[in-house]
């Protein structure tokens, strides 16, 4: 696969966020045979195909082309999409963590929801 890192990136939005492959080409104009291409790693995204899908999943046009390391554009995405977080509880001995989102409308909280998902994923990766 010669664009493997664009297409683990692709497949983990994808999936992170629930989208199909044509939930995805509707929503950013383009078409699912060069999506189902990128997602196979047969080819990637130019610039503009790149900003598009940026739009759509909330990653960085760079990111999605494979430049940059797993997991760093996540974070940044969750600090700039993303209303003040109050981390409400830690549990030092697992991974849970409980957020108060009371002030959040539904749309943030289902961003919150998403781009959690997404960083889980970026973690798993990186192991």
């Amino acid at each position: 696969m010669k664009y493997e890192k664009t297409a683990r990136r692709l497949r983990a939005y994808l999936d992170a966020l629930n989208m199909t492959q044509q939930e995805l080409a509707d929503r950013s104009k383009i078409n699912k045979a060069s999506i189902s291409q990128w997602i196979n790693g047969k080819n990637c995204p130019g610039n503009i195909n790149a900003y598009k899908l940026s739009q759509v999943l909330g990653a960085s046009p760079e990111y999605i082309m494979g430049f940059g390391s797993d997991g760093e554009d996540i974070g940044r995405r969750i600090e700039n999409k993303i209303p003040d977080v109050t981390i409400r509880d830690r549990n030092p001995n697992n991974d849970f963590v409980e957020f108060d989102v009371s002030s959040f409308d539904e749309d943030s909280k289902k961003r919150l929801e998403d781009y959690y998902q997404l960083l889980l994923l970026a973690l798993k990766e990186k192991k």
